[in-house]
C-alpha cells in the first residue's frame, strides 16, 4: 500500500474543521451569482413582449375583393401606412407585423398588427385598416370604370324585373356599399394575452447553481491545499512514512473555564484521554525499561503542539506507576509546566544555572502527587540557549538521574529556536510529540534532521489525536467507563487514589 492511501475520515476530519472557509465561499458565490441576476443580466438583450391590436373591417358589397384579405399586407397598403404614419419601418418591416384573415364566411376581415409599444400597436392597426379600405375603393372603382358593359348589363336586367323607383334605388346602393371600418383597434390588457410569453426570471436556478459551484470550490481549494502542504492525517499514515515507533495516541480533551490547565489523568474530566495517557505511560514504561532510560525530553516541532500538557499528565501517570519522577522546564522562552501544578516560579531551572551558589534541593518542588517533583523554569533569562548549553545544565541533568526513576524534560518548539535540539543532545533519548491537524510531511522530517544531527535517540513518537467522540479511538474506552462509573473516582490527586502501601525499603 502507498504512503498516498487515502484516509477518508482524515478528509471527512478536515473538512469539519475548515467549514467557516466552505461556508464563506458557498456565500460569496450566491451574493455574486445574485448581483450578476439582478444588475448584469438585465443589461443584455431581452425577448421583446409584443401586444397585438386588433381592427375589423366590412366589407360587404365589394364584389371580387372582399374574399382577398392578404391585400391588407400588401406592399402598396403598407407603403401608403408607412408614408401616412411616417413610420421609421421598411415595407418588409411592417409586413412581419401585420396578420389579415376572413372571420368565418361573413364579409369581415380582422386585421392583426404586432409591437412591443401597445400605443404604436393601435395606430398602426388603424392606419393599415384605413389603407386597406381606400385601396380596395380606389380597385373598386376602376374595375367599374373600365367595365361599363357589367353595370349596363345590370341595368338591362333590372329594367326587365323592376320598376323605376327599384331602379333609382340599386344605382344609389351601388355607390354607397362601401368598405367601412366597424371595430378600431383598442388597447390590450397583459393579463389577457395568454398566447404571447412573458420573460422569466432565472434567478433562483442561478443562486442554487452558485452555491453548489461555491461549495464544490471549497471543497477542491481545501483538499488541493491539504496536498501542496502534504500532510499526515493520521498514525497509520506517519508510520508508512517514518522508521518511529509508536508510542501512543493522546486524544485532545476539552479544557474547563475554571482550570485553564487541566490534568484530565487525575481529575476525571476526560476519562478516556486518561485513560490513552495511562496506556502511553505504560508503553514508555515498557520501552525504556530494558535499556535503563532515564532521561527524556519531550520535543515538538512547532508551538502549541501540546508538550508540556503530555510531560504534565505522563509525569502523573508513571508516578501512579510507582516511580519517581521529576520534571524539568526546559522552556525558558514560554514555560507553563508549573501552572499544571500551581508550582512556584520565582526561583526554577533559570536561576540555578545562572547561580553557582544555588543548590538543587533550592529549585526542586514538591507537587500534590506522590513520587512526583518539579523543576520549573524560573525567571526568563536574557541566553537562555547559551544557559542550556553550559556544563551546570548537564550535570544537573545526571544529578537528577541518578535521584529519580524517570526525568521528564519539557523543552521550546525545534523549529523554532535551537533550546530544543540542545537539550535533546544532553538527555539519553526523546519523545516527539505529533500535533495530528498540523503534521506535515516536511516538518517532521526537518524536526528529526535536526535530531539526528545533534546525535539525539528518537525513542518513539506519540500522537496528539482527535478527541474521544464518535470518530474518537477511545470511544469504546469511554462509553465502558461512563456505565462502570469509573470516570466518577479519578476526581482527587494521585495520593488519595493509591491505596496500597508503599513497599518499605
Amino acid at each position: 500500500m502507498s504512503d498516498e492511501t487515502i484516509d477518508l475520515r482524515g478528509y471527512v476530519e478536515l473538512l469539519l474543521r475548515r467549514w467557516w472557509l466552505i461556508l464563506l465561499i458557498t456565500i460569496f458565490a450566491v451574493l455574486a451569482a445574485l448581483f450578476f441576476s439582478l444588475r448584469i443580466a438585465p443589461a443584455s438583450p431581452a425577448p421583446a413582449l409584443d401586444y397585438p391590436a386588433n381592427t375589423v373591417v366590412h366589407l360587404e358589397g365589394v364584389e371580387g375583393l372582399a374574399w382577398i384579405p392578404e391585400l391588407a399586407a400588401s406592399r402598396p397598403v403598407l407603403a401608403d401606412v408607412i408614408d401616412d404614419l411616417g413610420l421609421p419601418l421598411t415595407v418588409g418591416d411592417l409586413k412581419a407585423k401585420v396578420t389579415a384573415f376572413r372571420i368565418g364566411s361573413s364579409y369581415l376581415v380582422n386585421i392583426s398588427v404586432l409591437d412591443p409599444d401597445p400605443s404604436v400597436a393601435i395606430i398602426i392597426a388603424n392606419g393599415v385598416a384605413q389603407s386597406y379600405i381606400d385601396y380596395i375603393s380606389v380597385v373598386r372603382e376602376s374595375s367599374v370604370a373600365s367595365n361599363p358593359g357589367y353595370v349596363i348589363s345590370s341595368l338591362s336586367d333590372l329594367e326587365a324585373t323592376s320598376s323605376d323607383r327599384i331602379i333609382a334605388e340599386a344605382l344609389s346602393d351601388l355607390g354607397s356599399l362601401r368598405p367601412y371600418i366597424i371595430s378600431p383597434a383598442e388597447t390590450v390588457d397583459v393579463a389577457d394575452l395568454g398566447e404571447v410569453a412573458l420573460p422569466s426570471s432565472n434567478t433562483s436556478p442561478n443562486l442554487f447553481l452558485a452555491g453548489f459551484l461555491g461549495i464544490v470550490l471549497s471543497v477542491l481549494l481545501i483538499i488541493g491545499g491539504e496536498f501542496i502542504q502534504n500532510p499526515v492525517r493520521s498514525p497509520s499514515q506517519f508510520d508508512r512514512k517514518f522508521a518511529l515507533t509508536r508510542l501512543g495516541i493522546s486524544p485532545r480533551y476539552s479544557k474547563r473555564r475554571n482550570q485553564p490547565y487541566p490534568l484530565p489523568v487525575s481529575d476525571g474530566t476526560a476519562p478516556a484521554a486518561a485513560e490513552a495517557i495511562r496506556q502511553l505511560a505504560t508503553s514508555v514504561a515498557g520501552v525504556i525499561g530494558k535499556p535503563g532510560i532515564k532521561t527524556l525530553a519531550i520535543v515538538s516541532p512547532a508551538s502549541k503542539d501540546g508538550r508540556s500538557s503530555l510531560a504534565a499528565n505522563l509525569g502523573v501517570a508513571l508516578a501512579g506507576g510507582w516511580k519517581n519522577v521529576v520534571l524539568l522546564d526546559a522552556d525558558l522562552r514560554c514555560p507553563s509546566l508549573h501552572s499544571y501544578f500551581y508550582a512556584d516560579n520565582e526561583v526554577g531551572l533559570s536561576s540555578f544555572l545562572t547561580n553557582p551558589d544555588l543548590e538543587v534541593d533550592q529549585i526542586i518542588q514538591e507537587t500534590s502527587y506522590q513520587r512526583l517533583k518539579i523543576v520549573p523554569s524560573g525567571p526568563i533569562p536574557a541566553n537562555p540557549v547559551e544557559l542550556l548549553s553550559s556544563p551546570r545544565m548537564r550535570w544537573l541533568i545526571d544529578h537528577l538521574k541518578d535521584t529519580a526513576d524517570v526525568v521528564l524534560v519539557d523543552t521550546p518548539p525545534l523549529l523554532a529556536v535551537t533550546d530544543g535540539t540542545v537539550v535533546s543532545s544532553q538527555v539519553e533519548s526523546v519523545v516527539l510529540l505529533v500535533n495530528g491537524p498540523n503534521c506535515r510531511t516536511e516538518t517532521i522530517r526537518t524536526a528529526t534532521s535536526y535530531l539526528e544531527k545533534v546525535g539525539a535517540s528518537i525513542l518513539g513518537y506519540v500522537w496528539n489525536g482527535r478527541n474521544s467522540g464518535m470518530l474518537g479511538i477511545y470511544s469504546q474506552a469511554s462509553r465502558y467507563q461512563r456505565r462502570s462509573g469509573q470516570g466518577a473516582m479519578d476526581t482527587t490527586p494521585l495520593e488519595a487514589t493509591n491505596l496500597v502501601a508503599e513497599p518499605k525499603s
